[in-house]
């Protein structure tokens, strides 16, 4: 055999053995996508503040200190599908002195309710943190059928007859200087306030006068204390 054949079979050789080792190798798997959930809106009036709210360990039960966080992480987050979620834990949460409660299921819808609020510039999810980082008032207490009910209002001023200059600086963070002015000389307050109760429900969140709210019966509880008629 020839030098040249000798040398053309070798090459030939070399390339048949190089193709095998490539054919012998695995095939690259391609990486999948990382699988993602739907977030909640990146963008609400409470989107910039914090849920790091002032201890207030001495004044309510370890059952409301948890929901009251919870609603807190769920406004800054503007995951308003999590604040349904705590709003309906018992079935009487109430969310305006207009619509229907917890109880009246038709018609029942905070979410819609709150984002057009928020779409019509009325920051309500900013508000709900804001409340939450006042001083509460023990409100309402009712007699159900096998304890009594004990409610955990804020702001303070929802009892304008136990509070201080402090309590009403905090109404001014929500409310303009003259209506806080104006409620606190009539010695009632009607605007935002938040229930939670001693089990942790979230009970309310609504804002406005009882009186001729609705045709609908108003729950008391919703209703704010007069200097003259302080909380029970």
């Amino acid at each position: 055999m020839s030098r040249s054949v000798r040398t053309a079979a070798c090459i030939a050789l070399m390339l048949l053995a190089a193709s095998c080792a490539a054919g012998s190798r695995p095939l690259a798997t391609p990486t999948p996508e990382p699988r993602t959930t739907p977030a909640p809106d990146a963008e609400c009036s409470a989107a910039r503040l914090t849920n790091d709210l002032t201890d207030q360990s001495a004044d309510i039960p370890a059952a409301v200190r948890i929901t009251r966080q919870a609603i807190a992480e769920a406004a800054v987050s503007c995951d308003y599908e999590k604040l349904v979620e705590l709003a309906a834990t018992d079935g009487r949460f109430t969310y305006s002195l207009d619509e229907p409660s917890r109880t009246d299921r038709r018609g029942w819808d905070p979410t819609a309710w709150w984002r057009a609020q928020e779409d019509g510039g009325i920051e309500v999810l900013a508000v709900m943190v804001r409340l939450l980082d006042m001083r509460p008032v023990l409100g309402q207490q009712v007699q159900g059928e096998q304890r009594v009910e004990r409610l955990y209002v804020w702001p303070r001023a929802f009892d304008p007859g136990d509070t201080v200059d402090t309590d009403w600086e905090d109404v001014r963070k929500i409310h303009s200087d003259e209506q806080a002015q104006a409620w606190r000389q009539q010695g009632v307050y009607h605007g935002w306030r938040l229930a939670i109760d001693d089990e942790g429900h979230w009970i309310f969140f609504v804002t406005g006068e009882c009186a001729g709210a609705t045709e609908r019966p108003v729950d008391p509880r919703l209703c704010p204390a007069t200097a003259e008629r302080p909380v029970s």
